[in-house]
């Protein structure tokens, strides 16, 4: 008997420490609770997380981790997204539009056909990302590092590229109307016949 009551009350002071170490580093489950009941969860950890068809419109995200998460169809229209993790990430057909991602990692990302107009990229790191028919009018991706990263028939009109870094980065097919590629690393850059180049002309375009 006296086993029994010693084991019910460690057990019952684990149950306890472990509620309050979550309540303090909050683990995925609860992280995602705060995310879709407060619309904010900064430098929660929610990597491979499936928030697939969420409407988080303008949730606060910043810092967190979203590392290989699932996130096709969400809704993330003026999110703050500043400094995220999302290498990996499912971003395909989720809408960005006006988002903040400045300085995020978006290396490897699957973001086919997303909604990304106005969205502020400013020295984002997205090498390898695949953005195929991606809507990116307007986007500031200033100092953005975009290597190797496939945009095929994608939107960039007056996108600004100030001091990224393109090479090798697949522009085939793509509209780059007015965009400015001023200071930029396009080696390697592919563009084709079917690319609209920043003035206005059919590609293959001559840039810098």
């Amino acid at each position: 008997m006296e086993m029994l009551r010693y084991l019910i009350i460690v057990f019952s002071m684990t149950v306890v420490f472990v509620t309050t170490l979550a309540e303090e580093i909050p683990g995925t489950s609860v992280a995602i609770a705060q995310l879709l009941n407060t619309n904010a969860c900064p430098k929660c950890n929610l990597a491979q997380v499936d928030l697939s068809g969420k409407n988080l419109m303008g949730a606060n995200l910043a810092g967190a981790n979203l590392s290989s998460a699932i996130l096709v169809g969400t809704s993330l229209i003026g999110a703050d997204m500043s400094h995220v993790l999302l290498n990996g990430a499912n971003l395909t057909h989720a809408n960005i539009s006006g988002a903040n991602l400045s300085g995020s990692q978006l290396s490897h990302v699957n973001g086919d056909d997303v909604m990304g107009s106005r969205t502020n990229m400013f020295q984002v790191v997205a090498s390898g990302a695949n953005f195929r028919r991606a809507k990116f009018e307007y986007v500031n991706f200033e100092g953005a590092v975009l290597s190797g990263a496939i945009f095929e028939e994608a939107d960039f009109y007056e996108a600004h590229f100030l001091f990224s870094e393109l090479q090798d980065a697949n522009f085939e097919g793509s509209d780059l109307s007015a965009a400015n590629f001023s200071d930029t690393n396009v080696s390697g850059m592919r563009t084709n016949v079917k690319t609209t180049c920043p003035d206005f002309q059919a590609g293959p375009c001559k840039l810098n």
